[in-house]
């Protein structure tokens, strides 16, 4: 009798050896980790074909890594988030898409992909492919007398700008 116990222990865990590494194969992981001064604010949404369905809202403190994992879905779609830092914003700032070439570095299996903030440009590292650049994200830099703004302009960008600029009841207000 014992003999029979231990060989369902086995079978059991054999099973498990088969089953677990497909199902990290179907998931992704996504990390994001700012490098800014502030708190950045990344309120995502998954597009489905025209269909919005809430993906997560990031609320990054300086170093502090935060992540989301998730399951594709067999119909194409993309992830899209609201970016806000210290009175700058934007939507439509994508961060996953299963169109793209590297789509599948974002798998728990490979890594996940590593997205990273720093000096208003978002980076993106994957274990296969290393360390590439997405975009610059909007800031705008200002003079100030007494605490208010008196002057400000939009930074230079070195890279694409990423998303659309937007106002603060926009981007308070995404859905």
């Amino acid at each position: 009798m014992a003999g029979r116990g231990h060989g369902r222990g086995l079978l059991l865990l054999a099973i498990l050896l088969i089953i677990v590494p497909l199902a990290l194969s179907e998931l992704n992981n996504i990390i994001i980790v700012s490098r800014m001064a502030d708190e950045v604010a990344l309120k995502c949404r998954i597009r489905i074909l025209g269909e919005t369905i809430f993906f997560k809202d990031f609320y990054l403190k300086p170093g502090v890594l935060d992540e989301q994992i998730f399951t594709p879905t067999k119909r194409p779609f993309f992830i899209e988030c609201y970016y806000g830092y210290k009175g700058n914003y934007a939507s439509k700032v994508r961060i996953f898409d299963v169109v793209w070439p590297d789509a599948s570095d974002c798998r728990v299996d490979r890594g996940g992909c590593l997205y990273e903030i720093k000096d208003a440009v978002l980076y993106k590292t994957t274990r296969a492919r290393g360390k590439r650049v997405v975009g610059d994200l909007p800031i705008e830099q200002c003079k100030r007398f007494l605490g208010i703004a008196t002057e400000c302009w939009q930074r230079r960008h070195r890279y694409r700008l990423l998303g659309e600029k937007i106002d603060y009841w926009e981007f308070f207000w995404a859905q």
